[in-house]
């Protein structure tokens, strides 16, 4: 029997774990969490759990500035870089006696401090998951997910792999258009996990004096709603037109942070240049999710400034009817793909290097199938741990 551990670090991410235990008898299955509400809804549903604390740093904890400079809690979470170095350490001290016992360690995305503490200790023993933001595929890699990923540094292995017939695929893309058409999946947070993370941050953040001060800082950096466009009165633009879109990303996206050299204006500066040069109008698309309203204003002065169009008009209907794509690494640039559309990728991005052959073996070879992070039904162990042991 092996010893598996599932690294969990919310409770949006128990939620998906907890599928992993309704029938998978040959495995024995260990939650790993941070997280206060995490354990307790591990009590409540009787699967084993093991919470790390944050509370114990090591005296030489400030070392670890670079380990943790990258992590989601400092990028996006309103982390301290002493704290979070106070929260790594602590972490990294439990990890080697605590989960010595397991065999692999499940990970989601590897970006938080609780799995790099993991992945520092173990990393030949960690295999990722992330969303692939297509119907019914996760993707799972044994390196790291995004540009850090196996796949990222030798996309030729997907020249090794059988080839789909472009029958198959033009159905798929057929299906994948009807599902894009739906509402995304991805829904509202509930009242029920908000309340559940302000407990959380409040308990983790309370037992400690560090974690005291680190709240108050958190509690200045909590971003607001997301900005209302409508006070800006964008239209949407006639797609009969001949154009370049180009999709903004959300300013404070760890793809777009870590990931790349270009933020969202350098972007909207390299697709002004490609659209100028073939003659073409540019549309421009603010990410729904933006929260930074200042960042919005500037780039509705640049519009004004410099002549490319703010547009509202539905995503896919842009893709559908622009001649070509600008993006930094967004998987918006991998659904232009999708629809056969030149694309220009300037950040690091797994599908830059992609054509028309590696994209159809991504999808329907690469990916891992059957696994829908937003529904219910119970998920196969098997085919997430037997994805990456031919990698």
């Amino acid at each position: 029997m092996r010893n598996i551990a599932l690294v969990c670090d919310c409770i949006e991410r128990f939620w998906f774990f907890r599928r992993f235990y309704t029938s998978q008898p040959d495995y024995s299955l260990t939650l790993i969490t941070n997280d206060f509400v995490v354990r307790l809804l591990c009590a409540w549903h009787k699967i084993p759990c093991i919470q790390l604390s944050q509370n114990l740093p090591t005296p030489e904890y400030a070392q670890y500035a670079d380990s943790v400079a990258n992590s989601s809690e400092i990028t996006v979470g309103g982390y301290q870089q002493d704290f979070a170095c106070k929260v790594y350490s602590s972490y990294l001290g439990q990890v080697p006696h605590r989960l010595a016992q397991f065999d692999v360690f499940l990970i989601w995305n590897g970006q938080q401090l609780l799995d790099k503490s993991i992945i520092d200790v173990f990393p030949d023993k960690c295999v990722y998951m992330e969303l692939s933001n297509l119907p019914n595929k996760i993707f799972v890699d044994k390196l790291g997910v995004n540009a850090m990923s196996s796949l990222f540094f030798h996309p030729e292995v997907l020249d090794k792999e059988d080839s789909v017939e472009d029958e198959f695929h033009h159905q798929w893309v057929g299906e994948y258009e009807q599902y894009k058409m739906a509402p995304p999946p991805q829904s509202k947070v509930s009242k029920f996990q908000l309340y559940c993370r302000a407990i959380n941050m409040l308990v983790t953040s309370c037992s400690s004096i560090a974690g005291i001060k680190n709240l108050r800082y958190r509690m200045k950096k909590i971003t607001p709603e997301p900005v209302d466009f409508s006070q800006f009165h964008l239209k949407n633009a006639d797609l009969d037109a001949a154009f370049v879109f180009c999709p903004l990303q959300v300013s404070s996206d760890t793809q777009l942070l870590i990931h790349s050299d270009f933020n969202n204006k350098d972007i909207i500066r390299e697709a002004m240049t490609i659209a100028q040069n073939k003659g073409l109008a540019l549309y421009v698309k603010f990410h729904p999710a933006e929260r930074n309203l200042a960042e919005v204003k500037e780039i509705v002065e640049m519009s004004q400034a410099q002549g490319f169009t703010l547009v509202a008009n539905n995503t896919n209907d842009l893709l559908r009817q622009c001649r070509e794509v600008v993006v930094n690494n967004s998987t918006v640039g991998l659904e232009a793909m999708i629809y056969g559309k030149p694309t220009h990728v300037f950040g690091r991005a797994l599908y830059k290097s992609f054509d028309n052959e590696r994209l159809k073996k991504y999808i329907h070879r690469y990916l891992v199938s059957g696994i829908d992070y937003f529904a219910d039904h119970p998920v196969d162990i098997n085919t997430v741990i037997h994805s990456v042991e031919g990698q």
